[in-house]
């Protein structure tokens, strides 16, 4: 390994619509942190996977988008930074692959950092940002109905929905793989309500000097498309792999996402299906407040 191609020692793995994009941007404020570009190369949950991602919405998974070796290494070639983020979420999506290819490429001692929001209302959120996307699966009841079946048929991550919100089942293979000084827990309300107080506990954890992060801002938010033909038009646009490349190739990410936010509002979950995943999600609180070591009222 030469000394400007270092592999990412701090992997913010998830979970999914946590808010782990401002997150991510909020810990880069640091000088002694540099995420890459994109944050999300899925490199270590992709990386050696036979299995074909499949499902709505799995195009940034197929073969041909995976990085290399090289690819994801050159994503931080020359940094002099001490820190170097891959922010993938995808990672605590797929241990399977994830944990060993951490093990192989991200040298002895990486630290993760992981974020968690209410359960109940994570599951929800995936889904709606789904929708935001174009993507169209069916109800939210349905898409729980039929999520056993569609992870045992390989349907990409963001259909995980309960799944991917129990995260006493999620989280304990990277805490045996790892170990819990080695594993940084961040609560999503918490950073919303004293981000100020989070970052310096993150920045504590990756022994780096104390620093005023700015504001944490927020990035791609869920909801409910306001336009069914802005909608239809985006599915259109994602099933059209020339079309979808000359997009990219005429906008910036930044431009795109806010095209995609300004087309979503805020939905609210059916009362009975709230009802029903929180029965269903009930273990998954008491075992993340034991793992913290107190109380989390900011999930009600």
């Amino acid at each position: 390994m030469t000394a400007d191609r270092r592999p990412p020692n701090v992997l913010l793995i998830g979970a999914p619509r946590c808010a782990s994009t401002s997150l991510a941007i909020a810990m880069a404020q640091h000088p002694s942190m540099f995420l890459c570009t994109p944050k999300e190369p899925h490199f270590l949950a992709m990386h050696g996977r036979s299995a074909e991602i499949c499902g709505i919405g799995n195009e940034n998974f197929a073969p041909r988008h995976r990085p290399s070796q090289d690819q994801w290494l050159d994503l931080f070639a020359g940094r002099s930074e001490p820190c170097l983020l891959d922010a993938s979420v995808s990672t605590i999506s797929y241990p399977d692959t994830a944990i060993p290819n951490i093990e192989r490429f991200c040298g002895a001692d990486p630290r993760l950092v992981v974020i968690l929001r209410n359960p109940v209302d994570r599951a929800f959120s995936s889904y709606q940002y789904c929708l935001s996307k174009g993507w169209d699966a069916g109800s939210f009841e349905d898409c729980l109905d039929h999520e056993a079946s569609r992870i045992a048929e390989g349907w990409q991550h963001l259909w995980f929905l309960k799944h991917l919100s129990q995260y006493e089942h999620r989280l304990p293979p990277f805490l045996e793989a790892f170990g819990a000084d080695r594993v940084h827990i961040v609560i999503t309300e918490e950073m919303a309500a004293d981000p100020a107080r989070v970052m310096r506990g993150v920045f504590a954890f990756l022994e780096l000097p104390d620093f005023a992060a700015g504001s944490v801002p927020r990035y791609n938010s869920s909801g409910v498309p306001r336009s069914r033909i802005m909608r239809s038009l985006v599915a259109f646009a994602r099933r059209q792999p020339a079309l979808r490349g000359t997009l990219r190739a005429l906008s910036t990410g930044a431009v795109r996402e806010k095209l995609r936010s300004s087309n979503v509002e805020k939905a609210a979950m059916a009362p009975l299906t709230r009802d029903r995943l929180q029965r269903e999600l009930s273990a998954t609180r008491p075992w993340v407040e034991e793992l913290i070591g107190r109380r989390l009222d900011a999930w009600g």
